[in-house]
């Protein structure tokens, strides 16, 4: 048997799993391309569970956002630096891997010394006045970058490598139509849609779902699988057209559902579209990075799924909502074109080779 190697991966997350979900997809798939590894992670996200479930061991530092409020930034910083000092002490990691929109500068103080190989899984997708990160990604040993959909003009360098977007589940491990529907208690010549607009982070979410949800079943053959995040608050609906699932991931359901009206975050927006999923995408216009309208419109572009804003009239919600259910299938067929392949065991390639070559 090899020797055990380990490797640390620290993900980031407040409200939303987006980076914890890529982590954790691209942990996953290392640890079958080299069984010999050890993978510990550290993270900000409170859904320590899912960490623990995956079968990796973890360390949990707290956001700032969570602090107490005498916690200055500079002092919050010189924490993370001293706990991921410490970890790297214990572990002797031969490489550390970043999940996060933005390295924390207790974590570049610990990396840019250059005593451990560093990758950094950064998506991008941003806004026009976004920060120019290039002097960053210099401070790391290699940059993965998920793709978004219909990605054009990206070259893969020896620094800097594409994959294609990172799905948590593979097709074959989500649960099978005939299954969910049969739990469920829905019969095949219902409807079933789902329903997620993030960890709260749409403005008015509530006036919004309440909307949708009275658009879609005034059809008495609809019914409604209510995605709450397993972090967030809990939603409190009682009917019995509504099914509310607080698991992870959602998209193990996926491949029961007729349709969708979603945020439009990375990992929801490209697990969809992977399902193969008729979706109604609202952006959240208030990211202060990440550009989800000029997502959905690449896909909308394509006939892949709707967008819809949050500020648009009620009429306007019906509409996209009938237009949907006439053409699912259509779309449904072109979502599934979008995404050929999951770019998770890429980028867990992309690792192990890196992790090869240093140690040569």
């Amino acid at each position: 048997m090899k020797e055990s190697k380990t490797i640390v991966f620290m993900v980031t997350n407040g409200a939303g799993l987006g980076h914890l979900t890529r982590g954790l997809a691209v942990a996953r798939r290392l640890k079958k391309l080299s069984p010999e590894l050890n993978i510990v992670f550290l993270t900000t996200s409170l859904a320590t569970e899912v960490i623990r479930e995956a079968g990796f061991m973890f360390y949990y530092m707290p956001t700032k956002a969570v602090m107490p409020d005498n916690v200055t930034a500079g002092d919050w910083n010189r924490y993370i630096s001293r706990q991921l000092s410490e970890i790297i002490e214990i572990h002797h990691p031969i490489a550390f891997v970043y999940d996060g929109a933005y390295p924390y500068a207790g974590v570049l103080s610990s990396i840019g010394k250059g005593m451990i190989k560093s990758v950094w899984i950064k998506r991008e997708c941003y806004k026009e006045k976004t920060q120019d990160l290039s002097k960053i990604e210099n401070i790391f040993d290699l940059v993965i970058v998920p793709k978004e959909i219909d990605s054009v003009g990206v070259v893969n360098t020896a620094k800097k490598k594409y994959c294609e977007p990172i799905i948590f589940l593979d097709k074959e491990e989500a649960h099978e139509r005939a299954h969910i529907r049969s739990t469920l208690g829905v019969a095949e010549h219902e409807r079933l849609f789902y329903l997620q607009l993030g960890a709260g982070i749409i403005n008015s979410t509530d006036t919004i779902q309440k909307n949708i949800i009275n658009i879609l079943l005034k059809n008495p053959s609809h019914k409604i699988l209510l995605g709450e995040s397993i972090i967030g608050k809990h939603i409190d609906i009682k009917n019995p057209k509504i099914f509310t699932i607080r698991s992870y991931p959602n998209s193990q359901y996926f491949k029961a559902l007729d349709g969708a009206v979603s945020a439009a975050g990375y990992n929801t927006f490209h697990e969809l579209l992977f399902f193969g999923v008729p979706t109604i995408f609202i952006p959240n216009m208030k990211t202060s990075m990440d550009d989800q309208l000029a997502r959905i419109k690449k896909a909308e572009s394509k006939k892949a799924c709707i967008c819809l804003k949050e500020d648009q009239s009620n009429q306007e919600y019906i509409n996209a909502v009938d237009h949907l259910i006439i053409f699912k299938e259509a779309i449904r067929k072109k979502a599934e074109g979008m995404i050929k392949e999951n770019g998770a065991m890429q980028a867990a390639r992309y690792i192990n080779e890196f992790i090869e070559e240093a140690q040569r």
